[in-house]
């Protein structure tokens, strides 16, 4: 068992006050002479999550008796109101639980253009991501897809996967595996697929803006689209992560991964502006653009794909 530790503010009274028991906190202030608000988190897959706020009316006590922490703590007539809780905290019957209260998060983003009259074209743009957070382990898929076409003759045809999975070593760094397929029609390339592992650190963390960086290492395999067998060489690689809430409803991202090999060096970028329309919607305008250093002949080596989309987040 662990004994909660104690820390408060303001004097007699005991305006507000903190304990910790383990991997659990809980802060409680005074609203008035009766009435305090109370705030809990629990430390869940190397971060803390707020659990919930709420209000309650306690009647103040002389004295209580808590045989589990009474020769470390010895609570007076200011104090005796947190009896309740400092006995359920010292319980390991107030477990701490399994799982975040969201374990799965996601968005599914949609996008069509239409055109016609002089030139009919369809454009469709579709994502889909979700995170799983479990224990000390969060996991990431994402799928995309982008397909255009113009008077019935296919210009774009995209296809990205990927699956990731983060061990948390402290709140702030974790290691980590993944892999990806990329197929684009028009790239000169069937495919190209990367597996890699490596080490990431949450370098700036606030309430507003969160910045990671990641360093990996793996192996990567392409295959041009004359050729009958696919290369494999060896990578390295470094990503960046950064999300800023700059208001309540609007955000800003952006992911930027080099990926250097022997044959090649592929530098991917994504500028996204997220805004939230009502509940789960939230329209999104991203801006992709992918450069290998070495194309086939006749091929460029700079895609820049622009899209809006209608964001649906669960």
């Amino acid at each position: 068992m662990q004994v909660p530790a104690i820390s408060s503010r303001g004097h007699q009274a005991f305006d507000s006050i903190v304990i910790e028991s383990g991997r659990h906190e809980l802060a409680g202030v005074r609203l008035s002479r009766h009435q305090f608000k109370f705030a809990t988190r629990n430390y869940v897959g190397g971060f803390w999550s707020n659990h919930f706020i709420t209000e309650a009316s306690l009647k103040m006590e002389r004295s209580c008796r808590m045989p589990n922490i009474r020769n470390t703590l010895r609570p007076g007539p200011g104090l005796a109101w947190m009896c309740p809780i400092l006995v359920m905290l010292s319980f390991p019957a107030a477990a701490e639980p399994l799982v975040p209260e969201r374990p799965w998060q996601g968005e599914v983003e949609f996008g069509l253009v239409t055109t016609r009259g002089n030139t009919d074209t369809d454009s469709l743009n579709a994502k889909a991501k979700v995170v799983n957070v479990r224990d000390s382990w969060r996991h990431t898929g994402r799928i995309e897809a982008v397909n255009s076409a113009t008077d019935g003759v296919r210009n774009a045809e995209h296809y990205f996967a990927l699956l990731k999975s983060d061990y948390k070593l402290s709140e702030i760094s974790y290691i980590f595996a993944s892999i990806n397929y990329d197929a684009d029609r028009f790239s000169g390339y069937d495919y190209r697929s990367a597996l890699a592992v490596g080490y990431g650190r949450r370098v700036v963390e606030r309430e507003d803006l969160t910045l990671e960086l990641e360093a990996a290492a793996g192996v990567r395999q392409s295959k041009l689209t004359d050729a009958s067998d696919a290369d494999n060489e060896g990578i390295v690689s470094g990503t960046m992560h950064l999300n800023w809430q700059f208001t309540e409803a609007a955000a800003f991202g952006e992911d930027l991964s080099v990926e250097i090999g022997q044959d090649a060096t592929i530098t991917r970028s994504r500028t996204s502006l997220k805004s939230t329309l009502a509940a789960n919607f939230a329209l999104k305008v991203t801006v992709d653009v992918e450069k290998t250093s070495d194309v086939p002949p006749g091929i460029k080596n700079t895609d820049v794909v622009t899209a809006t989309t209608i964001v649906y987040n669960f």
